[in-house]
């Protein structure tokens, strides 16, 4: 088949890719490298179009005839999204809009659409563990954007018949994840002070917690879903049913490093710290919004992927923070 990875050089895109090829799949992969990088398509043999999902005469030779398109191009920081969020509105919504008119005009006649979510959906539900018929109720604007995308997907389905399949990725972490960004996920940003011969900062008290996934399973998940007859039509968590928390974390992260050191505790609201133009002008961030993100805790709900697909995650969290730890400790 031919499977078109939009977002393919960055950290999950490049999962999925490599594991498509395991299947000898034909993959293309359209990505601008805003995110990506080159070292994440080591050992890649497919196609690759470097360009925006909004330039839509740049992607549309990758769209055509395509059997699979897994749409992950995106802009993704939750600080960067809240700041720009005209340009959010423009890759995240426009883009795959654009994705899908391409698709339902020239893929092929058995291609299906998987779109990329969120877990971020659910930031408005105080309901634990979410699952896929909540009612997504968000307020920052990269959840927004995401919940656009759902709707557009619906949409196409319901006008031209176009099938999809929609993921939902709660915390995923492992190789490959992008820790050179402002801010860097968590379990990068709680390592590379560790390495660095510093103390690390956890924001409030570290017992908020997240269900965290690897990415080599999330990768998995999304080949599962897409390909299965009964992942049509439907929305997936990704997710492996289980939170941990903050501190927990840190203390595997600690013994995977051989360190003993205690890390700095700072306010939950200045985990947006590094993005000074949020406090700017005459309506500014506010810190509510800050500390709701930085102390919430998120759970999957995963019997729909366990009855409907069959599919369970199998790397252990030790396992995957292990990875994770050497990863970073390899490329920081």
């Amino acid at each position: 088949m031919k499977c078109v990875v939009t977002g393919g050089a960055g950290f999950i895109g490049s999962a999925i890719a490599k594991r498509l090829e395991k299947d000898n799949h034909d993959v293309v992969i359209v990505d601008d490298f805003s995110a990506g990088y080159d070292t994440n398509l080591k050992g890649f043999t497919g196609e690759i179009i470097r360009a925006s999902v909004i330039e839509a005469e740049k992607v549309a030779p990758a769209i055509k005839d395509a059997n699979l398109i897994f749409h992950l191009g995106a802009m993704n920081a939750l600080p960067d999204c809240s700041n720009d969020m005209v340009g959010t509105m423009e890759v995240n919504v426009k883009g795959t809009a654009s994705l899908l008119d391409m698709a339902r005009r020239t893929a092929a006649k058995d291609c299906r659409f998987v779109f990329t979510s969120s877990s971020a959906v659910y930031e408005g539900s105080d309901k634990l563990p979410n699952s896929e018929s909540d009612v997504p109720n968000p307020h920052l604007a990269y959840a927004i954007s995401k919940l656009q995308g759902e709707l557009l997907c619906r949409s196409f389905h319901k006008s031209f018949g176009l099938p999809y399949t929609i993921i939902r990725p709660f915390n995923v972490y492992g190789e490959g994840q992008d820790f050179r960004r402002e801010q860097p996920p968590v379990m990068c940003a709680l390592a590379i002070p560790l390495l660095q011969g510093k103390q690390a900062t956890i924001y409030g008290d570290g017992t908020q917690a997240r269900d965290f996934i690897h990415v080599e399973d999330m990768a998995e998940l999304f080949v599962v879903a897409a390909t299965h007859p009964k992942g049509a039509g439907e929305a997936f968590n990704g997710g492996v049913g289980k939170s941990v928390n903050i501190n927990d974390i840190y203390k595997m992260i600690c013994k995977e490093l051989g360190i003993d050191k205690e890390p700095v505790y700072a306010p939950a609201q200045g985990l947006f710290d590094k993005y000074p133009a949020l406090k700017e002008g005459n309506f500014v961030f506010r810190d509510e919004a800050v500390t709701h993100e930085s102390l919430k805790t998120t759970l999957a709900d995963t019997a729909k992927t366990k009855e409907l697909l069959g599919w369970e995650p199998k790397i252990s969290m030790e396992e995957g923070v292990k990875r994770s730890v050497e990863y970073v400790k390899k490329n920081l």
